[in-house]
């Protein structure tokens, strides 16, 4: 329980000497009795960033079982203020009905959900007042927002984990590396797949790419926000390229289509690290160019469509593997090895790596001819560990919620 202690902040207010813990864990399978015996059970998402929403295919699937009575709720992010009228903006364009949460406002005083997903384990991305312990009388189910790939306490033993009524795996491998480290001893994981890579299998992505684009290739620079110094990791590598990555832009501009697809907290860090002008000016530049284009919003889509990914993120060293294209992992001096568990290694060994400029530019230029060396080997580990392992996961998720 020293995790619970150690990494929310509100926690002691809320935990005294494990009670509050012992007693919800207690009132679980009463409530999971309750929901299962009901026509209908209520199920609200908490969508806070849009680029964290990776629930859109299960809360699909739910609108269509009988079973299921699936509500959006659209809740503020502190710091963020634009952020929720992206949100709102993308549901309004899909035709999705949501509810907005205020932000003085508990989840509770619109809705009494049977379950809740929330998008993030995290304390202070969403209100606290919209925290998952102010709303104890729910179930809690949780699909991590990337994969599984970093075994390291702060981020798999989370106090949220530790409530979860069910948590949701990609693979058996992943399971068991979360296992050795969370204080439940992972009790509350179910290998179901990722409900966010069903957009791979169930043909309803379209092609986000400019129409000019199609006789390029289309490529993909992925940086992660974990700039050194800022933060628990220290992977990210934009300081080193960001200018050399408009260069690659304009040089072959008349071969490659750039997408410019920042981790949502990148910007945030780079304001306080650049400034806002800077950084503002530095994300139109992406917007402005003929032929790159700035990405902010859901990727599956961005991922089919594209010929090569370049990025530092440990979570799309998985995700883009789906595509079995070419793929560049950007290297700096920080150890991954220390951090990353087994199936991440296996998933950055298909990885070309970019230590330097010549190692990116000649990886554009191998994109550009067609070579690629590592073809046969990801289509190996795509077969061996990116399968969902009971078909569609949405629909695995649904049978393991209903006791199926």
């Amino acid at each position: 329980m020293e995790s619970l202690r150690r990494d929310h902040q509100s926690l002691k207010s809320y935990i005294k000497n494990q009670l509050v813990y012992r007693l919800y864990k207690l009132a679980v399978p009463f409530m999971v009795r309750r929901a299962r015996s009901k026509s209908k059970i209520q199920v609200a998402f908490v969508i806070s960033e849009l680029g964290f929403w990776k629930t859109e295919n299960l809360y699909n699937a739910m609108m269509k079982h009988d079973r299921f009575s699936p509500v959006l709720l659209a809740v503020p992010t502190p710091g963020r203020d634009g952020e929720i009228d992206r949100v709102k903006k993308y549901l309004e364009d899909k035709g999705y009905q949501y509810i907005e949460v205020a932000k003085q406002k508990r989840l509770k005083d619109y809705i009494k959900p049977d379950i809740i997903f929330y998008q993030q384990p995290y304390y202070g991305v969403i209100e606290p007042k919209n925290d998952f312990l102010r709303n104890l009388d729910s179930l809690f189910c949780y699909v991590h927002y990337a994969f599984h790939t970093l075994d390291d306490d702060w981020l798999t033993d989370q106090a949220f984990f530790n409530f979860c009524w069910q948590v949701y795996f990609e693979n058996d491998l992943a399971r068991q590396s979360s296992a050795a480290l969370m204080y439940n001893n992972a009790s509350n994981a179910i290998v179901t797949g990722m409900p966010y890579v069903d957009d791979y299998y169930i043909g309803n992505l379209q092609d986000p790419w400019p129409e000019q684009s199609k006789s390029k290739k289309r490529i993909i620079w992925a940086p992660h926000h974990s700039i050194p110094g800022t933060g628990h990791l220290a992977y990210s590598t934009f300081l080193e390229y960001s200018d050399f990555m408009l260069e690659m832009a304009d040089k072959y501009k008349n071969d490659i289509q750039i997408a410019f697809k920042p981790h949502p907290s990148l910007e945030n860090k780079l304001i306080k690290i650049w400034g806002e002008e800077k950084t503002k000016q530095y994300y139109k530049e992406w917007e402005s160019r003929e032929n790159t284009q700035l990405e902010l919003g859901k990727y599956a889509d961005l991922f089919k469509y594209s010929d090569a990914m370049i990025h530092d993120c440990v979570s799309f060293s998985v995700e883009y593997h789906y595509t079995q294209n070419p793929v560049m992992m950007l290297v700096n001096d920080t150890p991954r090895e220390e951090k990353t568990n087994k199936f991440a290694r296996l998933a950055l060994d298909m990885h070309y790596q970019g230590k330097n400029k010549k190692d990116i530019e000649d990886f554009i230029i191998n994109v550009i001819n067609g070579k690629d060396d590592m073809k046969s080997e990801r289509g190996a580990f795509y077969q061996n560990y990116l399968l969902p392992p009971n078909g569609i996961a949405s629909d695995s998720i649904i049978d393991s919620i209903l006791n199926k």
